[in-house]
């Protein structure tokens, strides 16, 4: 498991131009839907998203493309998702991505399993997410006023590069005004 440094703007001004306008959007009072559906287009090797956000002690599921449905409103407790990530406090609050892939991300998640034991959360995310299927994963923090207020998970099939900066602050600017 390793803290990222910032990747290589690998996005065009096209990509970011894209997001935007999927971020403006509004599909019944939520541009999640668009907004992470244009993520997992643009971002290279992403194939599903999942967005969570903070409600005060735990995350709730907020936005999913890729994933099923019924896995939005799920609450996901704050240790847990905290304990997920798996990095230091500093890097969670500082907003560094996390990526793990193969057989690390499947290591990280049993050892998430066994240090808390049963969890309702992991046995839905595990049977609807298809967590078993995981190759890739890419944990995006985010912070407003000194908290973590959200979370992204990008999935795929091999190792996710880092968000672009531009990405992550207007991820960030949608997350603070929802």
């Amino acid at each position: 498991m390793h803290c990222a440094s910032p990747a290589p703007e690998t996005w065009t001004s096209r990509d970011l131009d894209r997001l935007a306008r999927a971020a403006s959007s509004d599909h019944g009072g939520s541009a999640w839907p668009a907004v992470l559906s244009a993520l997992v287009d643009i971002h290279p090797g992403a194939q599903r998203a999942l967005l969570a956000i903070r409600q005060g002690t735990h995350f709730e599921v907020q936005g999913v493309t890729g994933y099923p449905a019924d896995l939005l409103d799920l609450r996901l407790p704050l240790h847990t998702e905290r304990a997920w990530y798996g990095q230091s406090e500093s890097a969670w609050y500082d907003e560094k991505s996390r990526q793990l892939s193969g057989p690390d991300l499947q290591g990280h998640l049993g050892r998430i399993e066994t240090l808390f034991g049963p969890q309702d959360h992991y046995r839905t995310l595990r049977e609807r997410g298809n967590l078993d299927t995981l190759q890739a994963n890419l944990l995006q923090p985010f912070t407003c006023h000194g908290e973590v207020v959200a979370h992204l998970n990008i999935d795929g099939v091999e190792a996710l590069p880092s968000l672009p900066e531009h990405a992550v602050n207007l991820l960030r600017t949608l997350i603070e005004r929802s």
